[in-house]
């Protein structure tokens, strides 16, 4: 064996041996752990599990099964020869990730896992992080930290709530109205109590932003056949997509153009106001409301709106519409 082999080269090979997992496992496992599993059964996890998690398994995990009821055991551990102090919520993360796998994966009856992690130190430095990440909280906040990743979740059923057209978050109402009713055959019906919300979407900050994002998960999940036919013959979203998109391309003009002034200034303070306005609209559609525009352009186009109706609602030349049209 050569004498400068890395430790953690030696630590994995000898992990290969039954014998050298049961001396290890018997060392370093808790007494009263290894009372209800069955460590005669001890063994590495399959390698295509390491694999699939390299990112975040420690360097080898041992896996038995408990001697009475389903569940398994599993042994955690990183062997680092200069140990950092991120490595406790590597081990962490690592635990999180095997029951995860182990739940996932269970024959039979599914129950979490028991996973117990051992950071072996071989080099001459010792470990001088926190083993106890939750040491420097205030003691007012500590223990529901703590509690916090144990506790069970909350489970909320959008289906359960009641519809909402007039609201004072209208993004999130919005939202979950179509979550709710997006699968609902008579989708059409849904979109007239939708409608109400609109006005009160476009008038937050972000508004066109928001309610582009609502009509593209409309148009890409709705059931209503052909989206659009469908919404201009019931006259629903006010009978024109038109008027909604040029709507949202205006806001996103706008928006786009105020940035655009705001950043010329900070620039002509430096290098002279018309330059600095003429960069600074430059930089306002950089910054993605020409994405915006785009994507509503796109959205026209698929609904059948006419290339001209489309240039003259997003500002876009009809060139670029038309490019536009041939490649959808």
């Amino acid at each position: 064996m050569p004498t400068n082999m890395p430790h953690d080269t030696l630590f994995r090979q000898m992990m290969r041996f039954s014998s050298f997992q049961q001396a290890f496992a018997q060392r370093h496992v808790p007494k009263q752990i290894q009372h209800v599993v069955d460590l005669k059964q001890l063994q590495q996890v399959p390698a295509h599990f390491c694999q699939a998690h390299k990112s975040v398994i420690p360097d080898c995990v041992l896996s038995a099964p408990f001697k009475q009821g389903p569940g398994r055991f599993y042994l955690l551990t990183e062997q680092e020869t200069n140990p950092r102090p991120a490595v406790i919520v590597r081990l962490m993360l690592a635990k999180l990730r095997i029951i995860e796998f182990d739940l996932c994966h269970a024959q039979g009856e599914s129950v979490p896992p028991l996973v117990w992690s051992l950071l072996l130190c071989t080099g001459p430095n010792r470990y001088k992080g926190r083993l106890d990440l939750f040491e420097g909280l205030h003691a007012s906040v500590k223990p529901l930290v703590k509690e916090s990743l144990v506790a069970l979740p909350q489970v909320y059923h959008v289906k359960d709530t009641a519809d909402v057209t007039h609201s004072c978050v209208p993004e999130l109402d919005a939202t979950e109205l179509l979550m709710k009713h997006i699968r609902d055959p008579h989708f059409e019906r849904v979109l007239q109590r939708f409608e109400p919300l609109l006005g009160a979407v476009m008038a937050k900050r972000h508004g066109p932003v928001m309610l582009n994002a609502l009509l593209n998960y409309v148009i890409a999940h709705g059931k209503i056949g052909d989206t659009y036919d469908k919404i201009e013959e019931k006259g629903v979203l006010r009978g024109k997509l038109e008027e909604i998109y040029m709507t949202i391309a205006q806001a996103l003009q706008r928006k786009g153009e105020q940035l655009g002034l705001q950043k010329g200034e900070q620039l002509g303070l430096q290098k002279g106001e018309r330059l600095g306005l003429q960069k600074g609209r430059e930089e306002g559609k950089i910054l993605g409301f020409e994405e915006g525009r785009l994507q509503i352009a796109q959205n026209m186009l698929r609904a059948g709106i006419e290339p001209k109706t489309v240039a003259t609602t997003t500002g876009l030349s009809l060139k670029r519409i038309t490019a536009l049209s041939k490649a959808k």
